[in-house]
């Protein structure tokens, strides 16, 4: 964040943006061999993608800065689709103001997930990212034991009535505000209702959430998945869980959330196209071909 913000601050921050000339011109070959071995290990430590990180600490010695040059490569590589919901959902971190009044002033701002996405699309020409307003609440709905659906209005109403003890977790594929920091267990999948490419890495962050969720449920704990409206993302996520864990195909998928869910929608091909193509050769042994002669038996109880 400390990077990005630099930036945007360059008659401020302009040494951040070259430190590697300063150091071979004002301390010699030593320095520069360092900062090139430095380089090596994060470039290393970048084949492993997501667990660059990781790998970058267990190398040892000076691994903060080893592990943010690694993180820094990796998710450029990577994209945020890439790196796990586990980790973007509580990244925040102060960084220098991007308003500063000259060298005297020291201020700083925090950046959440939310505000490092929009500073990003910001820093790439593009518009800051913006909260939709909410639809009227579609309340949870449970269509599998411990499997709830809702949309963003309907999941923040509920969430309100949790207790952080309680065994819930919530899931979302949308921008959030602060609706649900009360809650620990939480998670922020980036996902866009767009066909196309809009999604650089979309089956990666489709098996990051279903991932999560079966985590959950074998903790125990009743899931909440949501998207702005509650069709288009929480249908993706509801239909790929089902796959892998009922061992539905995606027709079979489609027709037990079509009857369960009302704020269904197929609005988006590449959703429907990822399902029946990709994911259903990544589901593993549960996946078995079921139709839907399966047993797709909803559970309607409301909480």
């Amino acid at each position: 964040a400390g990077g990005l913000s630099s930036l945007r601050q360059t008659p401020r921050h302009a040494p951040v943006v070259e430190p590697i000339w300063f150091e071979w011109l004002a301390l010699g070959g030593l320095l520069a061999f360092g900062t090139w071995l430095l380089g090596m290990r994060g470039v290393w430590a970048l084949l492993l993608n997501a667990d660059a990180v990781v790998a970058a600490i267990d190398l040892g010695g000076d691994t903060d800065t080893v592990a943010c040059v690694a993180g820094a490569l990796a998710g450029a590589r990577a994209t945020i689709q890439g790196i796990p919901c586990r980790w973007t959902t509580y990244v925040h971190g102060h960084v220098p103001a991007l308003d500063l009044d000259g060298d005297d002033d020291t201020r700083t701002e925090m950046l959440d997930n939310a505000a490092l996405q929009s500073l990003a699309r910001v820093l790439v020409g593009q518009s800051a990212a913006v909260s939709q307003a909410p639809e009227w609440p579609a309340e949870p709905e449970q269509l599998a034991p411990g499997i709830w659906l809702a949309d963003l209005a309907g999941a923040a109403e509920f969430a309100r009535s949790i207790h952080p003890d309680e065994p819930w977790a919530v899931i979302s594929m949308c921008l959030t505000g602060s609706a649900f920091d009360h809650l620990p267990v939480r998670r922020e999948v980036y996902m866009i209702d767009k066909p196309g490419e809009a999604n650089t890495r979309l089956l990666e962050s489709l098996a990051d959430a279903v991932d999560t969720i079966e985590a959950w449920r074998a903790e125990g704990r009743d899931v909440l998945i949501h998207c702005h409206g509650g069709r288009s993302r929480t249908a993706l996520v509801a239909k790929a869980w089902a796959m892998r864990a009922l061992g539905l195909d995606a027709d079979a998928a489609h027709v037990w959330l079509a009857d369960g869910w009302h704020r269904y929608s197929t609005h988006n091909p590449t959703f429907m196209e990822i399902l029946a193509t990709e994911w259903s050769t990544t589901t593993g042994p549960a996946t078995s071909g079921r139709t839907g002669n399966a047993d797709l038996t909803h559970t309607t109880e409301d909480r």
